[in-house]
């Protein structure tokens, strides 16, 4: 059973009808969907964070550790609740083979000394396998026997899933990005909304045409942990970024608008769509505010009006009778 706490969804139908001279006259229909007190799939994240360890990783390392305290002071100024574990590319013999590093092995909001235990357990060093295997850590790493044994305490059924890939090469795993797509529908079914429970995201090389380069002038694009970021809507950002400040900022607005979107019970006449955060009305925008997802019928929010866990969300539009 859900917090309720945490979970309340409440949703209520104002419906209306105009009667003349003993006759209904049928028109559009006011309709309003409050989702009250707390997000489509409430405050919880689990974040994996899959890193390569291969020589010439040291420096990306170190970059992801320095800007972590601003990625997870929005986390907490929003409420969330959220675990982090780390593991690494190297899923060869005498690697970790999806095992988490670290102590304790998996962290949360709650661990005391957060910040500078993620800051040295995310600086996995660069003595890894240079064959990057990390979809398979991946998969290794959420398997029935890593998650009842060494990964015990990560997963959480009623959490969203983040999975973000830290690499300058592409992944050299033998399941395909379809196979780990597959796997992580099993693992992690759609909720009762039918949003997806999972949302891959990267960091690495993006474009083999781009400044950024592997080792002196090789670019090796990350095209299959790319592949998978697309059939997840997750993002993807390049690791040659100064400081990965903007990386790790979009990477964090994307998780955070896949658990504030709000699936709407009815097709809306989109022009009429009103939304309200704590009774005061929210813009239209892509930059901060909300949008309309037609195919799914969800509203997403973003930037500065993503709700926080006590916020009230109501949005209000007409339907065609």
């Amino acid at each position: 059973m859900r917090d309720l706490a945490f979970h309340k969804f409440i949703f209520f139908a104002l419906l209306s009808s105009l009667l003349s001279c003993g006759q209904t006259e049928f028109g559009t229909i006011p309709n309003v969907d409050v989702f009250g007190q707390k997000y489509t799939y409430g405050t919880k994240v689990d974040v994996l964070w899959v890193v390569d360890n291969s020589e010439s990783m040291g420096l990306y390392q170190q970059h992801v550790a320095d800007q972590f305290s601003a990625f997870i002071d929005v986390l907490n100024s929003k409420g969330m609740d959220f675990n982090l574990a780390v593991t690494t590319m190297d899923n060869g013999r005498g690697g970790e083979r999806g095992n988490f590093v670290g102590s304790p092995r998996v962290l949360s909001n709650g661990t005391p000394n957060l910040k500078s235990l993620f800051e040295n357990t995310i600086q996995v060093g660069e003595n890894g396998s240079d064959l990057e295997r990390g979809i398979g850590a991946m998969m290794n790493a959420l398997s029935t026997e890593k998650l009842t044994t060494v990964n015990t305490g990560f997963l959480r059924k009623d959490a969203l899933l983040a999975i973000i890939f830290i690499s300058n090469e592409d992944d050299h795993s033998s399941p395909s990005p379809e196979e780990a797509s597959e796997f992580l529908d099993a693992l992690k079914p759609n909720t009762e909304t039918d949003e997806p429970s999972w949302i891959v995201n990267y960091i690495g090389i993006t474009d083999p045409e781009g400044f950024c380069k592997t080792t002196g002038q090789y670019a090796e694009p990350g095209d299959h942990f790319l592949e998978l970021v697309e059939l997840s809507g997750g993002v993807s950002e390049d690791i040659c970024e100064p400081e990965l400040g903007t990386a790790l900022k979009n990477i964090r607005k994307r998780v955070l608008s896949r658990l504030t979107e709000f699936r709407l019970k009815d097709i809306p006449i989109v022009s009429t769509i009103k939304v309200y955060m704590n009774g005061k009305k929210v813009a239209k925008s892509t930059e901060n505010g909300w949008i309309y997802i037609k195919d799914t019928r969800v509203i997403r929010f973003s930037g500065n009006s993503i709700p926080g866990a006590n916020d009230k969300i109501e949005v209000e539009y007409d339907i065609e009778r």
